[in-house]
């Protein structure tokens, strides 16, 4: 994206690194975070004359129109994220666009993961309160009458050493 004279609105901006980068690029940026902790820590330590930060619900407070939506992480944490995608739409100016990053559970580690879940009611992780999967945006994309462009950008969690150091980490817990 080239992100000159854009107007974006980084849902979930946490502590500002994406909301600063695209402010450098040349976009206008409302950075908004439900937690004001964040939002204190974004304000501190970024400054651009493009950007502003500020504490927000989503779910419910969101208002504008914007060429880019961005949402990093935080779907999954989300009570309704179909509703969230659903907020996030109204929101866009004609041709805008979602850029939204998940983890994706449809690998080895998300298998063995969500198995231990549904059997045993076994936490996989504190924060998620959901395990998306590139079917769920196949869904809400075709539901939403939008075109979806997906990814994976990064396979290490799914094999290998990184996935057994974090299994050793999770199972003992369980």
């Amino acid at each position: 994206i080239n992100w000159k004279n854009k107007s974006v609105l980084d849902v979930g901006c946490g502590t500002g690194d994406f909301s600063f980068h695209a402010a450098k690029k040349g976009a206008t940026v409302t950075g908004i975070d439900f937690s004001i902790e964040a939002i204190k820590i974004a304000k501190k330590k970024y400054s651009h004359k493009n950007l502003i930060f500020k504490k927000i619900n989503a779910a419910k407070g969101l208002s504008g129109n914007y060429d880019v939506i961005v949402s990093l992480g935080t779907l999954e944490h989300t009570n309704k994220p179909f509703e969230m995608l659903k907020n996030f739409k109204k929101h866009l100016k004609p041709n805008g666009k979602l850029i939204i990053t998940s983890p994706n559970w449809t690998n080895p580690r998300g298998y063995l993961l969500m198995t231990l879940y549904y059997l045993f009611d076994a936490p996989i992780t504190l924060a998620d309160l959901h395990y998306l999967t590139p079917i769920d945006f196949m869904n809400w994309a075709q539901k939403l009458d939008m075109n979806l462009k997906w990814r994976t950008i990064d396979k290490s969690w799914a094999h290998g050493d990184i996935l057994l150091k974090d299994l050793k980490r999770r199972l003992p817990n369980v």
